[in-house]
């Protein structure tokens, strides 16, 4: 299976779909708890990306210093540790959203969660079967 033909584009339609959800979402909000939102979940999107820089980064480092042994063990712990943090970060940010919104805002902020987990998911899951 290779990643670009079913993984990418499963991807691309998560993300697409989360953005749309999220987008129609914040319109309905005030400038105030679009604010209020964006502070709270600012330390967690930088949490995210520095530890997905160290996880690609110590991955890559494997793979050169071990040669193909340790590869593919270390890609899947990789592949299984992005999904961690994946779902850490969206657990966190839709708990420092929640206090703010509405039922009708929570769902939606629920389902474009779960849309761009679902890509997400396609895209890790076709990764690992190559």
């Amino acid at each position: 299976m290779n990643p670009l033909y079913i993984g990418f584009p499963a991807f691309l339609t998560g993300s697409i779909i989360s953005y749309a959800i999220r987008e129609y979402m914040m319109g309905k909000l005030s400038a105030e708890q679009i604010g209020a939102i964006s502070l709270a979940q600012r330390r967690y999107r930088l949490r995210l990306l520095l530890t997905c820089g160290v996880l690609t980064i110590f991955v890559l480092a494997m793979r050169m210093i071990t040669g193909g042994g340790l590869g593919r063990p270390a890609f899947y712990a990789f592949l299984a540790s992005l999904v961690v943090v994946y779902v850490w970060f969206n657990v966190r940010t839709y708990k420092a959203a929640v206090n703010l919104l509405s039922n009708s805002h929570r769902r939606l902020l629920l389902a474009a969660l779960a849309a761009g987990f679902a890509g997400f998911a396609a895209l890790v899951a076709s990764m690992a079967a190559t």
